[in-house]
């Protein structure tokens, strides 16, 4: 039994908050990009993708270990048009934006030069790290509703 007071497992109840956690940890790190806080910027999401990669470690274990996925218990016709879909969703959101929060962290470390104590992008490499940075944090948003969405259809709603 999860602490949130639903069907759900303790371990999916965390799951919901860690993950809460590290899209915030990621919207603090872009917030403070903007505010020209490079140092923080980048302490910051290198220690929300950190805790993503233990994140996804310890899911992956999970799964194996465990006995496997939970079932959806509603009706066939919200299973096959609004579960099944947002399952999708949810599961090609976590890859893609895992994968490019991995590019962007490679792009924030290899494509900056030192100077005078401060970290300065260089101008084209900055560029592809901003995009791929942007395009981050809305996969990331995306993964995150549709797991708590996931989550309110399999826990709350239909439990």
């Amino acid at each position: 039994m999860g602490f949130f007071g639903t069907g759900a497992s303790f371990f999916a109840d965390f799951s919901l908050v860690f993950q809460a956690v590290i899209l915030g940890a990621f919207i603090v790190g872009w917030r403070r990009v903007l505010a020209k806080r490079i140092d923080e910027h980048q302490k910051i999401m290198t220690t929300a993708f950190v805790l993503n990669v233990v994140f996804v470690g310890s899911y992956m274990i999970k799964s194996l270990v465990s006995e496997g996925s939970t079932g959806f218990i509603g009706p066939d016709g919200v299973k096959d048009f609004v579960y099944l879909p947002t399952v999708i969703v949810h599961g090609i959101a976590s890859l893609l934006a895992f994968a490019l929060a991995g590019l962007t962290v490679y792009y924030g470390y290899t494509r900056t030069v030192v100077k005078k104590r401060r970290i300065f992008p260089k101008p084209l490499q900055r560029t592809t790290h901003r995009i791929i940075g942007i395009l981050t944090i809305g996969t990331w948003a995306l993964s995150f509703l549709t797991g708590v969405f996931v989550y309110i259809l399999l826990y709350v709603l239909y439990q």
